[in-house]
């Protein structure tokens, strides 16, 4: 009886896939780890498997408002398109937080984020809002040919 126990407790205390170790460097914006993982071959758009929203890296670095990570996961091809269980997607998070986003914003936006999908979230906010005034400026860089240079 024993040994069963020993052998439950031992398989519950598994390392974390590769997959999973890229979401948890992109929560904490371990951008050193994130590289590392990332040269091993991960995928940057590996969805974590210990969650039923089944995010990306991207996701979790934006919900984590990770703006280093965020950068750095663009930068490696990040899909800022790609949604989660739920069906959000990375710019829908940024647009959740009411300060402290403009730049992920602008990021995920100039990346070639989907912004027809959540364009009424920004709108719904106050003119002065600045995750607004990103998106819109974000928008217009985007529509000008601007590149963002991670």
């Amino acid at each position: 009886m024993l040994v069963f126990a020993l052998l439950a407790f031992l398989s519950g205390c598994r390392k974390p896939s590769l997959q999973d170790q890229l979401v948890i460097a992109s929560e904490g914006g371990d951008v050193r780890e994130i590289a590392r993982l990332l040269s091993l071959g991960v995928n940057v758009n590996c969805k974590e498997s210990h969650s039923p929203e089944a995010g990306t890296p991207l996701i979790w670095a934006v919900r984590c408002r990770q703006e280093k990570a965020v950068r750095a996961l663009l930068r490696a091809g990040a899909d800022p398109n790609i949604k989660n269980g739920p069906g959000e997607s990375a710019l829908f998070f940024a647009g959740a937080y009411e300060e402290g986003m403009t730049n992920i914003i602008k990021d995920l936006i100039l990346a070639g984020a989907n912004t027809e999908e959540v364009k009424k979230e920004f709108e719904d906010d106050w003119p002065t809002s600045p995750n607004r005034i990103a998106f819109e400026e974000a928008i217009k860089l985007r529509d000008q040919g601007s590149k963002t240079q991670y």
